[in-house]
């Protein structure tokens, strides 16, 4: 197994594949593409202030600051979430309109997975720095634009929610907590947060960024510098937990492709990591395992942000993410095959 890249493009940030074409961003700039990433199409531009669009130029300051579209999630056939620097807006597939979202955000960057979609409901889990340990809350929408507290975590028991996630086999949503172990709790519950259930807590195992979900099992990946990050899956008949395979540096997504899937750990600096390069990493059945491709990290983690993958939602057979603070390909994307 080998992958071939086809090709880089510089100065954007892939999201997601909607309707056949992929989305992307530059700044606060919105772009697709309908031709696997040879051609791009400006769409429009976020209703931010006028310093930002001129800040998030210059890529150490927009680096330095989190400046820029974190998340762009669908949420309807035809509706959208977009996410940067503390705001949220709604809008259509062509970025006809921008709608700001009426809830009190705390977050600095979004991540991936904090917006959760089901066949009812939206929902949004606070991920923040919360140094002071408040209490996290968990949104829930009918439209995208008014939301309400449906559940609270207590102050003092988590520091964020790392992953809200629609697991359309039991019709629950599975969520993750973290950072530190007393703050580690992973379960799944009913769309009404009326009945939790707990699979486990008070261990780096619990602390998880995405899953994927079977009918028999569902999957994740531990998010965490400390300790070996380990795959693991959740046998829903028995209700036991395994330990799959051992992975470099924290796991931060694991995706399903056409007939595969993969799977990108990130470089913090932590004790738990093997190197300090982000890896990405492929398999065909979630149990066996290759490393495709790795980069290095550049300069300044705590400055300018670890060295990651951002991969791209919805794919199928082609292979894309943009680099983030990893060097040769800080700021690119990537469309890659497997051959």
């Amino acid at each position: 197994m080998k992958l071939k890249v086809e090709r880089i493009i510089p100065n954007l940030r892939i999201h997601a594949i909607i309707n056949d074409f992929l989305l992307a961003s530059c700044g606060y700039e919105m772009n697709k593409s309908e031709d696997d990433g040879e051609t791009w199409e400006f769409c429009n531009k976020l209703p931010v202030q006028y310093y930002k669009h001129f800040l998030s130029k210059n890529r150490l300051v927009s680096r330095l600051s989190r400046m820029g579209i974190s998340e762009i999630k669908q949420i309807f056939e035809d509706k959208l979430l977009i996410c940067c620097d503390g705001n949220m807006f709604l809008s259509d597939l062509s970025f006809s309109y921008f709608k700001s979202v009426d809830i009190p955000i705390r977050f600095f960057q979004l991540l991936a997975n904090s917006i959760c979609v089901t066949p009812e409901y939206i929902y949004y889990g606070e991920y923040f720095p919360n140094t002071r340990r408040k209490e996290v809350n968990i949104f829930r929408s009918k439209d995208g634009l008014d939301w309400k507290v449906i559940h609270s975590f207590p102050e003092r028991s988590v520091k964020h929610v790392h992953v809200l996630q629609y697991d359309n086999f039991s019709n629950k949503i599975w969520f993750s907590t973290g950072d530190a172990d007393c703050e580690c709790i992973l379960g799944f519950t009913d769309l009404n947060f009326s009945n939790l259930t707990i699979i486990g807590k008070n261990s780096q195992k619990w602390r998880s960024l995405e899953f994927i979900f079977s009918e028999d099992r569902v999957f994740w990946g531990m998010d965490t510098p400390l300790v070996q990050s380990k795959l693991l899956s959740y046998n829903r008949k028995s209700k036991k937990v395994e330990e799959i395979a051992n992975f470099d540096g924290p796991i931060y997504n694991i995706k399903a492709l056409n007939k595969a899937f993969v799977l990108a750990t990130a470089t913090e600096g932590g004790k738990g990591e093997w190197d300090s390069k982000a890896h990405l990493w492929y398999s065909s059945n979630l149990y066996d395992w290759e490393d495709c491709i790795s980069y290095e990290k550049d300069i300044f983690p705590s400055l300018f942000g670890f060295g990651r993958l951002l991969i791209c939602n919805n794919m199928k057979e082609k292979i894309l993410f943009s680099g983030l603070g990893l060097k040769e390909i800080d700021n690119k994307l990537l469309v890659c095959k497997i051959e």
